[in-house]
Order: C-alpha cells, then sequence, then structure tokens
C-alpha cells in the first residue's frame, strides 16, 4: 500500500507513539479506535504505531486526537513521525525485524474481543497488538496526572 500511495499522490503518515513507562500499551489500544479504512494500528512493547492513509503531515496531529479521542500528551511522551515511503520503509523493516525474531507476541484475538465490546472500534479498520503481556495501570496513577508536552521528532 505504501508503494502504491506514490504513484497516485496520495499522502500518508506512519507515526511511532512511545508511550509511558507507567503506562500499559495493551490499556492505550483499549482507547484507540481506528475509524477509517485504510489506518492500520500496531504496538510493540513501549509503542503504539499507526499508519494514516490519506493523511497529509500538518493534519497528523489532528488525526491523532480524533484516534484516541483525548490529548495524545497523556498518553505518549514522544513521537516519531515518517512521511516519506523511504523512512516508513526503514521504521518498517525494525517491526519486521523483531516478528522475525519472535520477540513480538500476537494479540490480534484479544483486540477483536474488546472490539466487540466497543472498547476499541473501527468498522472497515484492521488493528493489532504484537507486544508481550505487561502489568495493567490498574494500581498506577491516572492518566491526567502523568501529562506532560508531547516531544516531536520527525525524520
Amino acid at each position: 500500500m505504501i508503494i502504491q500511495t506514490r504513484s497516485f499522490g496520495i499522502k500518508f503518515a506512519f507515526v511511532k507513539l512511545n508511550v509511558y513507562r507507567a503506562m500499559n500499551v495493551r490499556d492505550v489500544l483499549k482507547i484507540c479506535q481506528i475509524r477509517r479504512p485504510g489506518d492500520i494500528c500496531s504496538a510493540d512493547k513501549k509503542s503504539v504505531y499507526l499508519f494514516l492513509f490519506g493523511c497529509r503531515e500538518s493534519d497528523i496531529a489532528k488525526a491523532l486526537s480524533f484516534v484516541f479521542n483525548m490529548p495524545v500528551g497523556q498518553l505518549f511522551d514522544s513521537e516519531e513521525r515518517n512521511t516519506t515511503i523511504d523512512e516508513t520503509l526503514l521504521a518498517l523493516e525494525v517491526l519486521e525485524n523483531q516478528v522475525a525474531r519472535g520477540s513480538l507476541k500476537d494479540h490480534s484475538q484479544w483486540l477483536k474481543e474488546h472490539q466487540a465490546k466497543g472498547s476499541a472500534k473501527g468498522p472497515g479498520a484492521t488493528v493489532f497488538d504484537y507486544r508481550k503481556t505487561e502489568p495493567s495501570l490498574d494500581n498506577q496513577a491516572p492518566i491526567e496526572a502523568i501529562a506532560k508536552p508531547l516531544k516531536v521528532k520527525t525524520s
């Protein structure tokens, strides 16, 4: 899909969002709502990855607030944005290497169950969580207590 965007002139963004250490990636995925066909969500142990199809670089912040329905600064301590094909392919290669080494666990079934319960919505969207299980947020500070400005790194 990424290569085809070039010939059609379609913009996209591949964003790596680094979750606060006090938070669990799975808890963040519960509130992730992929609503548009073509958008894809994945995760590893520490980060959430979003492919935003048809998203201009200037619209990334707005798209992220739409996906999470809350300020992303309350969920993530930093982000890395990739808006070119070459940058995105390099970022995807890192994920593919983790899959090849077997260091990521597929939680697709868990996410489907939560989608069915309405926790993570997205008609026509694809959502995957490839990470190992970590403790839940149940006994940790509320999200609002750890909010701080979001650091943005562009490639």
